[in-house]
């Protein structure tokens, strides 16, 4: 008798690796450190509310619009945790906006508060991932193969699948590789966070915190750009955590300058990278799949398993 996967079947094995994922990935969000940011509460609190805002860029560094499609079409392991970081950021922006809105809320905000909603949003975002366009599009890929190829024996077949949808690294779930994107990440963020910090009222000596508009205007002594000098303290609170918005660059003056240390920050993001809930990403990689799954049972059993090499050469999963 012959068995063939079903649905059902290869839907729980997704699900499986996308919760490995999800662990490995909040561990990673949690180790995330910086020397300077650490021990400033309110600026580990900042650091947090930006990395949930913007959590693609948490991911994905270099995840300007062009940067991120190029990024997730090309390294497909990539894009599942793209995707879903996506969409927890979208959950997390409620609370998110509740902190930035109120001013003594977020003075008054406890790290692992805020650590746990962004964690509830991963994990509610990682719950729903195979029902999305998304997670069906790559179920239905491999069941319009699989569901062709038979396998003598029914242990195999659940085995199998198993190893086809997780061990051919279509999803990232090494946490070392999770923590060096994520260190990334965050590590461009607390720069911009620092350095926003030194030209504000919360930062060591008499400083100055400059919004440079990037626009400019006519005067009689040329086109200077057009700037702002940001004073209250709740203000200069609300940009630093957003800092995922801006560049900034900081003048650190001599000690016997008597002029203030200044801060030009300047915004490159007018809203936070997203991918739609409608996305579905790159294919999968079936050969590869098959290959990495059929070594890996053959390595780890001892012997071939049981599907039927001929068709599942005709359904074009073997070369």
């Amino acid at each position: 008798m012959s068995h063939f996967a079903t649905r059902k079947q290869i839907g729980d094995q997704l699900d499986f690796i996308i919760t490995i994922w999800r662990e490995n990935m909040k561990a990673a969000l949690e180790g995330m450190s910086d020397p300077d940011i650490d021990k400033d509460p309110f600026l580990k609190n900042a650091s947090l509310l930006a990395t949930g805002k913007d959590a693609v860029s948490s991911f994905c560094p270099a995840s300007s619009v062009g940067k991120l499609i190029s990024e997730v079409t090309t390294n497909a392991k990539y894009a599942p945790p793209v995707f879903i970081m996506s969409q927890a950021a979208a959950g997390f922006d409620k609370a998110h906006d509740a902190y930035i809105e109120s001013h003594q809320k977020m003075l008054d905000a406890k790290f692992k508060t805020i650590r746990d909603e962004l964690f509830k949003a991963i994990d509610d975002a990682s719950m729903v991932f195979k029902s999305t366009n998304y997670g069906q599009k790559i179920i239905d890929t491999i069941f319009s193969k699989f569901s062709k190829l038979p396998f003598e024996k029914p242990a195999d077949l659940d085995v199998f699948v198993r190893l086809f949808v997780s061990e051919n690294r279509f999803i990232e779930t090494d946490k070392n590789e999770l923590s060096k994107r994520v260190d990334a990440g965050y590590g461009n963020l607390c720069k911009t966070i620092m350095a926003l910090y030194l030209g504000s009222r919360r930062g060591p000596g008499t400083n100055k915190m400059v919004f440079d508009t990037g626009q400019s205007q006519l005067s009689r002594y040329g086109s200077p750009y057009v700037t702002k000098t940001i004073t209250s303290q709740s203000l200069q609170d609300k940009v630093i955590a957003e800092a995922w918005k801006y560049r900034a660059d900081h003048v650190d003056r001599f000690w016997l300058d008597k002029r203030p240390d200044v801060t030009v920050f300047r915004r490159i993001h007018s809203k936070p990278t997203r991918l739609e809930v409608t996305y579905v990403g790159p294919g999968f990689p079936l050969t590869d799949a098959m290959k990495s799954a059929t070594t890996s049972f053959k390595k780890k059993t001892g012997r071939e398993p049981s599907y039927n090499h001929e068709v599942a050469k005709n359904l074009g999963l073997l070369l």
